[in-house]
């Protein structure tokens, strides 16, 4: 018996999460698929969001977060009802695949609301890095309309155009 020529699959250390995030109220749906560590704290997963559509994180008077009826909070916030964004890592939330979670990120009143779905949780693998972008449908809307003005227009246009 020879060696095979399948090479060996290493494993590191935690896992790999890979979420579909969508723009809620937005048709056609836009959306990205990330993977990131089951290790990111929900204040990191707000940044990634922010960084896959573009957004300007700048410009944003804090983000939250609902899970299972818990709302976790931009720690730089003043302290309100919930938890600390930035004091729980994704795999502490017990989520499994099919979980839906809320996000949310203010601006002047106004907002993005997002619908972060898991989709498969795998090992992470030597080497692997992460959070990585693996997929995109449509473009995101400029992050410096606001939800209630132009952005309804500019996605029935986008439904309108092939």
């Amino acid at each position: 018996m020879g060696f095979s020529a399948r090479p060996r699959l290493r494993f590191g250390d935690g896992d790999v999460y890979q979420l579909r995030i969508e723009l809620e109220g937005i048709l056609p749906t836009v959306w990205r698929r990330v993977a990131v560590s089951g290790r990111a704290s929900l204040q990191e997963l707000h940044g990634i969001i922010q960084r896959a559509f573009d957004q300007d994180d700048e410009m944003s008077f804090g983000y939250r977060f609902l899970v299972d009826g818990v709302e976790y909070l931009d720690p730089d916030d003043e302290p309100r009802r919930g938890h600390a964004a930035d004091a729980i890592a994704l795999e502490q939330l017990g989520l499994l695949p099919g979980a839906r979670v809320k996000h949310a990120v203010e601006h002047h009143g106004e907002g993005w609301r997002h619908v972060v779905s898991l989709e498969q949780v795998t090992p992470r693998l030597v080497g692997q890095r992460l959070p990585s972008c693996l997929g995109a449908g449509r473009a995101a809307p400029p992050g410096a309309l606001q939800r209630g003005s132009r952005v309804p227009a500019l996605a029935r246009s986008a439904a309108r155009s092939p």
